[in-house]
């Protein structure tokens, strides 16, 4: 069956009037994201044969990624921008931000890396092998993965806190927020005072 995607119509609906305020919402996302949210959208239509609505399809498509009424929040939150697809050793992935506590395969700089949250020590008091150093080279590489997650959500936050406190120029809430608070309230004392 030959489908073609009715771009007119789903053009003419993203534009429209009515949902102006969510098209604002949107495109204040990271660029990157909004291509790759673009990419499941148009994988969406060609595996359904259907041209779907961007508004329409959006909450549905955000709701896999635990984000539900998606449109009620004030802007997508950080951890939708800090998803990665974490492949298993058996096979198959999934998309989520922090790494699954699975065994893993990661992909860096071209080559394949084991990495195994949990191991259990061997017993007794012999010598170690090879293999009991392989095993914590693993579980370095799942701790290494995770401290990277949390480093790139902290320079995230960081960025975002750094935006917000940047004052507007010629501002009259640039005065007032720039004049220091004091640390404690006394009682009797005007603010003009």
């Amino acid at each position: 069956m030959d489908f073609n995607i009715d771009w007119p119509i789903l053009k003419e609906d993203y534009y429209s009037q009515k949902n102006s305020a969510l098209r604002t919402w949107f495109e204040v996302i990271d660029f990157d994201l909004r291509e790759q949210i673009k990419k499941e959208l148009i994988a969406d239509m060609e595996r359904l044969h259907v041209s779907i609505p961007f508004f329409l399809w959006f909450p549905t498509f955000t709701s896999k990624y635990g984000l539900p009424k998606v449109y009620s929040q004030p802007s997508l939150n950080v951890q939708t921008t800090l998803f990665k697809v974490w492949h298993f050793v058996n096979g198959g992935s999934v998309s989520s931000i922090h790494p699954p506590i699975v065994d893993l395969k990661l992909q860096l700089d071209g080559e394949s890396y084991m990495a195994t949250p949990f191991r259990k020590g061997r017993g007794g008091d012999g010598i170690a092998t090879y293999s009991d150093v392989q095993k914590i080279h693993q579980q370095l590489n799942y701790t290494n993965s995770a401290i990277s997650t949390l480093t790139g959500q902290l320079n995230y936050v960081a960025t975002r806190i750094d935006d917000l406190q940047t004052p507007i120029p010629n501002s009259a809430e640039t005065y007032a927020n720039g004049i220091s608070k004091p640390f404690f309230k006394v009682d009797g004392v005007s603010r003009k005072d």
